[in-house]
């Protein structure tokens, strides 16, 4: 717990930091929706949402905090996974970086890491009476960086789009209870690294 407990502290600074920077434009809210594409080719192509804040900092400098969700169905990979589904939960820091400032289109660059929560949930499978067999994926930290657009329809509302590079590479383990010779367990690695694509839209807290 260790990695999770630094993270959370590192969160606790920027936020509590960042409230008293943030210069007058404010605080705006934001949700987005998108696809995840694994570079793996045992994990599909799948739906990626999430909410967050952004926090101005200066004119051309932001910091955003994220929380997002996806899951992926996995079938059986020999000597990896059996048949199920992975569950993911990214919590994320990021600085964005905009390469200018206009009235209504901003391009910009952000780079972030944090935390994400995973678990694996297996299907079914057939084994004799005196072994059960589970699976679980270590959450740990993450890192992402990537490009973005920020449009302006109003002074509150925005819409912005996003490409970015998710990295994360990490174990899982299968554990196996049997009756007679006791628990055995055995670990393997796990690429999930992705590119990422979300659209979204933003409102400025008044």
């Amino acid at each position: 717990m260790k990695p999770l407990r630094n993270c959370l502290l590192y969160w606790a600074l920027l936020f509590a930091s960042s409230l008293f920077a943030y210069s007058e434009e404010g605080i705006r809210i934001k949700v987005q929706a998108g696809a995840g594409i694994p570079t793996e080719d045992y994990l599909d192509t799948h739906i990626v949402s999430g909410l967050g804040i952004t926090i101005s900092l200066e004119k051309r400098l932001s910091l955003s905090f994220d929380l997002g969700y996806w899951k992926s169905t996995i079938e059986q990979v020999p000597a990896k996974f059996y048949d199920g589904r992975l569950k993911a939960f990214p919590l994320l820091a990021s600085l964005q970086l905009f390469l200018l400032r206009q009235d209504r289109v901003n391009p910009y660059v952000f780079l972030g890491c944090g935390y994400i929560f995973s678990s694996f949930a297996m299907q079914d499978i057939v084994t004799i009476p005196e072994i059960t067999i589970d699976q679980d994926i270590k959450s740990g930290p993450i890192f992402q960086g990537g490009f973005g657009i920020d449009v302006h329809i109003s002074r509150t509302i925005g819409v912005f789009a996003e490409a970015s590079s998710f990295r994360r590479k990490t174990t899982g383990v299968t554990t196996i209870m049997d009756l007679n010779s006791g628990t055995m367990t055995q670990e393997f690695p796990i690429n999930l690294n992705a590119w990422i694509l979300q659209i979204g839209i933003k409102c400025l807290i008044e």
